[in-house]
């Protein structure tokens, strides 16, 4: 190989690996670009998920307050119902 062979060969290379360079630092600023993406998803996710852990608890306390709303309906139609039943019977024993 001559001299001027081997540093075209060489000049070839150095373009070579310039080009692959390039490609290298273009695919390490995607790469930055995705993980501050993803820290900020992250972030969104807590968020997320702290505000349903919040919302669940909401529910849960909304629920048991009805709960102990029909508990005190279901009590008051019992009673009514109850009175109703002995009412019926005093008018029924009366006849």
């Amino acid at each position: 190989m001559t001299d001027t062979q081997y540093q075209e060969l060489i000049e070839f290379l150095a373009a070579k690996f310039d080009r692959i360079d390039a490609r290298f630092d273009a695919l390490e600023q995607r790469v930055a670009v995705v993980e501050v993406s993803l820290e900020s998803l992250r972030e969104d996710v807590r968020q997320l998920a702290e505000g349903l852990t919040a919302t669940n608890e909401r529910i849960d306390r909304f629920e048991a307050s009805v709960n102990a709303c029909f508990d005190r309906l279901e009590n008051r139609v019992d009673e009514t119902f109850a009175n109703l039943s002995r009412r019926v019977r005093v008018l029924e024993d009366r006849e």
